[in-house]
């Protein structure tokens, strides 16, 4: 329990990122850290039993803010850190420049754009920090290749957002990705390795010439080999293929990117944790039929489980580096490292700690990881989950076991662990992707319920296995990515023909931050075990979302940032008015109505206008007035 409460206060700190406590609270921290010094030292003394009871609870709780207070000031640290070296002004400037991560290509309209992150060389920092390149037409995808420092010129611009409450944060997102800003390139020039100007860069060329430097860079060479791969090879969802076997998006089309998220099954697209397993168990398979036939008398010296554990994890860390330590990849590489220490010392570990514990060591490498939208979302789903595995579990014990053995039996339970699981996350997810996205596509859990069990147990499996096999033979390894594709065709057709039937759309959501407490409260209520609360005070938090509250409001006017243009909110007791909606150049590019003011709207839990006034046509002030007028 005490493990619990510790490992909590600890992510609750690193969740303070971006917010300044309260000056009196943080001045007692100190305070708080020597109590819990003194209590950790007088733990041992001996006291009746409820003395020693109460002393504990003292106890847990001085360590506790303790904790809290750790993980803030490592997170206000970090954040410190990043802020002081991101870029301040826009100007020309030339920068010395690192490629060791795979470039992003996106198509528009025939045109091709690429995005390049980039480490950036600094003399006088030891650190590593990131520029985003934007390469325009005039080069190709080649031009900045892996493993090698270029000289770029171009104009760079800080890490900037719209000053719009609810609507992505992109300057977070930058920071997340330990990026200081972004440069358009207009020059492009190859240093070579043992060039005189690197010597000033003697600490940033050492460190980049470490072994796990090496390492990743070879891995996203290899990333970029299978898009070669891929891209060269008469196949029809070369996209898909590719986005699920290395998360690499690039070859995805923009109409399928939209399919995938009208179905609510964007989530697929990233590289998970039953990416990573998969890929462990087919290698340690491999790996047991060659120690089987070649040294079968290992398994008479030690354990198959305890021989294959070092195996497993290897695998675990190559494929999680193959994707680019990507934050569900991760959670599932330190799960693993915690499961294995635990086999191998002969110990057992409960679920919910072993994924407070993979989390709580997440934040320690990388505590901007507590910024990202996947870490919360990853976790989450992971919980529930583990929820879903309890259930099954009792309903297991009071099943008989000469029943439980029989294929029928099995396969109903696979059914109902896999229909529980789907509406269980979507419920329990809902106030997180309300809060995050502010849309729900109603028709996911059913799409997930077709989706997960063919990508997870037929087209992931195939990829993985031509990947293998294309390293050994690379027509043997195109022959399953050929038959994944097919399996792929037929999903495809069956997302059709269900989107044929039930003609689905993205749902935006109009809730009040109020509410959606409320809801996430009732959620909390009905996934608790039971006995705890009683199940219907959570019908009491959902009365927000099931019967809306007409709410009134005081005079307020809100002028929203949407660039060059007006866009001004204006809402009294019983009307809710724009004046100006904005604009951009392109609305197909990027939509002021969608991506900014219908989400700052749906924020503020409203779901509706009465009036929309426009002083005049001009784009900037307009342009977005066909996007809201769709919705609201």
């Amino acid at each position: 329990m005490y493990l619990f409460i510790l490992l909590i206060a600890w992510i609750m700190g690193i969740s303070t990122m971006g917010h300044i406590l309260p000056e009196r609270l943080v001045a007692t921290a100190p305070v708080f850290y020597i109590i819990s010094l003194l209590l950790l030292i007088t733990g041992f003394l001996k006291f009746s039993l409820t003395i020693k009871q109460n002393f504990q609870l003292f106890k847990i709780t001085f360590i506790g803010l303790s904790v809290f207070f750790l993980g803030h000031q490592l997170a206000f640290n970090s954040l410190q850190d990043q802020l002081i070296h991101r870029f301040n002004t826009v100007e020309e400037r030339t920068e010395i420049v690192y490629i060791s991560r795979l470039n992003e290509i996106n198509m528009r309209d025939e045109q091709q754009s690429v995005k390049q992150i980039a480490e950036l060389a600094d003399e006088n920092d030891q650190e590593s920090h990131s520029v985003l390149l934007y390469l325009n037409d005039q080069f190709t995808q080649t031009d900045l290749k892996l493993g090698q420092y270029y000289q770029v010129t171009g104009t760079v611009k800080p890490a900037h957002s719209y000053a719009i409450a609810h609507v992505f944060d992109q300057e977070k997102w930058l920071i997340q990705q330990n990026i200081m800003g972004t440069m358009q390139v207009n020059h492009v020039e190859l240093i070579p390795q043992n060039d005189p100007q690197l010597t000033r860069y003697s600490s940033f060329v050492k460190s980049n010439s470490s072994w796990l430097s090496r390492f990743k860079v070879s891995s996203e060479q290899l990333r970029l080999d299978f898009r070669n791969l891929i891209q060269s090879q008469s196949l029809t969802n070369k996209g898909l293929l590719l986005a699920l076997l290395t998360g690499d998006e690039s070859l995805l089309s923009n109409s399928v990117k939209e399919q995938f998220r009208v179905l609510g099954i964007s989530h697929l697209l990233a590289i998970s944790g039953p990416h990573v397993l998969i890929f462990s168990v087919i290698a340690c398979f491999l790996i047991k039929l060659m120690i089987s036939k070649f040294k079968p008398q290992l398994f008479l010296k030690v354990p198959r489980p305890y021989l294959l554990v070092i195996p497993f994890l290897g695998c675990v860390f190559l494929y999680t580096a193959f994707v680019g330590f990507e934050i569900p990849a991760m959670r599932t590489l330190l799960t693993v490292i915690i499961v294995s220490i635990a086999i191998l010392a002969k110990h057992q570990v409960n679920a919910l700690k072993l994924l407070l514990i993979s989390a709580s060591i997440l934040l320690l490498i990388d505590p901007f990881s507590i910024l990202s939208p996947a870490f919360w979302l990853s976790y989450g789903a992971c919980f529930i989950l583990i929820r879903v595995y309890q259930t099954m579990v009792s309903h297991r014990h009071a099943i008989d076991q000469s029943q439980l053995d029989s294929w029928k039996m099995k396969g109903w339970l696979f059914l109902k662990v896999l229909v529980d699981s789907q509406w269980k996350v979507f419920i329990a997810l809902f106030p997180l992707v309300s809060i995050i996205f502010q849309l729900i596509s109603w028709i996911s859990p059913l799409v997930n319920l077709i989706a997960i069990p063919m990508i997870g147990m037929i087209v992931v499996p195939l990829e993985v296995v031509a990947a293998l096999f294309s390293v050994i033979s690379e027509p043997l390894g195109l022959l399953f990515f050929h038959c994944a594709d097919w399996a792929l065709s037929c999903l495809l057709a069956i997302f059709r023909l269900l989107q044929f039937v039930f003609q689905p759309s993205l749902t935006w959501l109009s809730l009040s931050t109020i509410s959606i407490v409320s809801i996430a409260i009732g959620i909390i209520i009905l996934f608790l075990p039971r006995l705890v609360v009683p199940k219907a005070w959570a019908l009491i938090c959902f009365l927000p979302f099931i019967i809306p509250l007409k709410r009134t409001h005081e005079f307020s006017l809100t002028v929203l940032d949407v660039g060059q243009g007006q866009a001004i909110h204006l809402q009294s007791e019983d009307k809710q008015i724009m004046i100006d909606v904005g604009g951009y150049y392109d609305e197909t590019k990027f939509s002021v109505g969608r991506q900014l003011i219908i989400l700052y709207l749906m924020g503020e839990g409203i779901s509706k206008l009465d009036q929309i006034f426009l002083s005049h046509f001009d784009q900037d002030d307009a342009g977005a007035f066909k996007d809201i007028v769709q919705v609201l």
